[in-house]
């Protein structure tokens, strides 16, 4: 799915992916979108506990770690208030700037806020971070990367990836707050690779 920009979403029911054997995929790909609200007091879940782990990834016994929830690229200005996003194969929400080379000057990702929001049961991490000007306040991280969401690494709640920076270096992470967190049973609370 994609959201359109200028848009709200209210989620006050549970949207329940299906399950997959997929090892790449996104629920919510979103492109260079900007002012974009989900918020709500409903849940977002993605495959983990249910994925099909019938067809290895890549020909070998690792089934891939890319089955993320909400993938959002060079976006600008995303709230996400009140939900819960949990149980994804990867990453419950990826918010970073863009790797694509013809895109100097304009692949960053700037404004995320993320609060009042649960995490939970990421399979890699709970949020991956490359961008400017991101809160993320009174949120709640339980149970990312450990063994009962089959954790693959980074590991994670909280993930600030800066890959590509040495290249790239606009897709950094500048101006980030952290307030007000909870965490418990994950395998890494807060890192960076």
């Amino acid at each position: 799915f994609t959201i359109p920009s200028n848009t709200i979403v209210t989620i006050n029911n549970t949207l329940q992916m299906l399950p997959t054997y997929m090892g790449a995929y996104f629920v919510f790909w979103e492109y260079g979108k900007e002012n974009v609200t989900i918020d709500g007091k409903g849940t977002i879940a993605g495959d983990n506990k249910y994925h099909l782990y019938i067809s290895p990834y890549a020909g070998k016994n690792y089934y891939g770690e890319w089955g993320v929830i909400f993938k959002c690229i060079k976006c600008k200005n995303f709230v996400f208030r009140g939900v819960t996003i949990k149980d994804a194969f990867g990453d419950c929400l990826a918010f970073s700037g863009s790797h694509l080379p013809n895109e100097y000057g304009r692949r960053y990702a700037d404004g995320l806020l993320v609060e009042n929001v649960k995490i939970l049961s990421a399979r890699r991490n709970g949020v991956t971070i490359g961008a400017r000007n991101v809160i993320i306040r009174n949120c709640h991280f339980e149970g990312c990367g450990n063994e009962t969401a089959k954790g693959t690494p980074p590991k994670c709640a909280i993930d600030f990836e800066p890959d590509g920076i040495r290249h790239y270096s606009e897709i950094g992470n500048q101006n980030v707050l952290l307030e007000h967190c909870t965490f418990k049973d994950n395998y890494f609370d807060v890192g960076s690779s």
